[in-house]
């Protein structure tokens, strides 16, 4: 079971900065476009438009200020976190960043 704690669009919250801190929980942030830094476990990893990036539980990370970008991030508590990479590249499909949405048929909506 996943327990989705917080959430954050970042052009309704413009907070860009993390500072160093341990996490409890599971993090999963999409960057739609743009460029942001993150250090996770002190790994500097920098993320480009269309990357994912996922934080397991008792990592250390931390945000570097980021502008001109736009991600979406989201925070959760499982009691089996998923066994993905920390670092997905170019995953994100550009047809989410223009807001459309596709059916079984790949139609697209607006």
């Amino acid at each position: 079971m996943i327990r989705l704690f917080y959430y954050k669009h970042n052009l309704f919250d413009h907070t860009n900065y993390i500072r160093k801190t341990k996490i409890n929980f599971c993090e999963l942030t999409f960057l739609l476009r743009g460029q942001m830094e993150y250090i996770v476990n002190g790994e500097k990893r920098v993320l480009h438009s269309g990357d994912i990036i996922y934080l397991p539980p008792n990592s250390y990370r931390e945000r570097k200020d980021v502008a001109d970008c736009d991600y979406v991030s989201f925070n959760f508590h499982t009691d089996a976190p998923p066994a993905l990479p920390t670092h997905m590249q170019n995953c994100i499909n550009s047809i989410i960043g223009q807001e459309k949405l596709c059916n079984s048929k790949n139609t697209l909506y607006r």
